[in-house]
């Protein structure tokens, strides 16, 4: 379990991560090729020079920056990135003369590469037809051999980016088949669990009817009766945390650690901003100590409504109020998203946040807004708790 804790530890940390580097790669990429343009252009014959680049000095810069710096953002925006590239070389090729520069070449090349890489079927074929089309005027040479080349590049994404969908699909299956051994063994451990406590509630039943019938008469073998029912209590309470604490761990987590509430509410927030959520958080009245299970409740409740509005409504952001009354606790969601619903007034999270909310008493009201986007509204009364 400690091993298999490390591995998913170090799988979120690279998960996280890797993103970044991959920007600073393409970034450090495109201004190492914008750097060698430059010298290409002002120092021929120096340093990793190709030139001498012949040419309006006043065209070939900001042709060449424009050919070069796009590439920082080849994954974010393929499409747009191989069609500034190609269109910068075009640009060069009528005005002075075309980009026949180491720094030029690669540029065009990896713009081609990621638009196949990058994008899907249609806006790689669309990335393919611009650079073509853009390259009769920007040849590499000539039109023939400059097609070949952009053709071969485009293709070495296409394999990569397959290569990469497969490995992806292997991996979301080897998950499928981890998470379905997981609900197994869960199931199993339910199982257990229930035996275990059913045997030991029949045990204090018999027990509190024997010491029910011997405690006038037989006071010593009444006491014994309860000590046992003492015992099989005490193994009960147990043996259902062991289970219960199986049964919630989560991902190597702790077995046995408390469940959460609207102290923790800034954590969760962070989570869904670092994953996109825009989220303003406003508390209002004095925070205090809740009830465990309505605390429990209006955190989940908070929980579901943003993982629906990540979910149904993006792009969209959302803002969070808490208010504090003297008799309950009030909760609000409110997205912007483009529709008017994310996940819907009957979908299984609506029905969940409902049925916590009827458990204490509250009230919840969920469904579109006139402005536009969804509102989950939430009333949870303590004195019930």
């Amino acid at each position: 379990m400690e091993a298999a804790g490390l591995l998913r530890y170090v799988q979120r940390v690279v998960g996280r991560v890797a993103p970044h580097a991959r920007r600073l790669f393409d970034l450090l990429v495109a201004l190492g090729l914008a750097s060698l343009a430059l010298v290409e252009i002002f120092w021929p014959g120096g340093f990793l020079a190709t030139g001498p680049i012949e040419g309006e000095k006043a065209v070939l810069v900001p042709t060449a920056l424009a050919m070069t710096l796009p590439l920082a953002l080849r994954r974010r925006l393929p499409l747009a990135t191989v069609l500034v590239v190609f269109g910068a070389a075009a640009l060069q090729v009528l005005l002075t003369t075309p980009p026949d520069g180491l720094s030029g070449v690669t540029a065009l090349l990896v713009a081609a590469y990621s638009v196949a890489a990058y994008s899907d079927r249609r806006r790689a074929v669309a990335g393919l037809v611009g650079a073509l089309a853009l390259s009769l005027s920007s040849s590499l040479g000539d039109a023939a051999f400059a097609w070949v080349l952009i053709g071969a590049a485009w293709g070495a994404g296409r394999i990569v980016q397959r290569q990469n969908l497969l490995l992806d699909a292997l991996r979301r299956e080897q998950e499928e088949r981890e998470r379905a051994a997981v609900v197994d063994e869960r199931a199993r451990l339910a199982r257990e669990l229930h035996d275990v406590v059913a045997h030991s509630v029949s045990t204090i039943v018999v027990q509190a009817q024997a010491g029910e019938a011997l405690v006038e008469d037989e006071p010593a073998r009444a006491r014994d009766a309860f000590v046992a029912i003492t015992n099989s209590g005490r193994q009960a309470l147990g043996e259902l945390r062991r289970m219960l604490g199986l049964l919630r761990a989560a991902d190597g987590g702790p077995e046995f650690g408390p469940q959460p509430g609207l102290t923790q509410l800034r954590s969760l927030i962070e989570q869904m901003r670092a994953v996109g959520l825009p989220i303003e958080l406003t508390i209002e009245g004095e925070p205090r100590p809740l009830p465990t299970g309505v605390d429990l409740s209006a955190y989940r409740i908070v929980q579901e409504a943003l993982t629906n509005t990540l979910k149904h409504a993006r792009p969209a952001s959302a803002h969070v109020t808490v208010r504090y009354g003297a008799s309950d606790v009030e909760l609000e969601v409110l997205d912007d998203g483009g529709g008017s619903t994310n996940g819907g007034p009957h979908g299984h999270g609506i029905t969940g946040m409902r049925e916590r909310v009827r458990l204490y008493g509250g009230t919840l009201e969920a469904g579109g807004r006139a402005e536009g986007g969804f509102s989950v509204r939430a009333r949870l009364p303590l004195g019930t708790a």
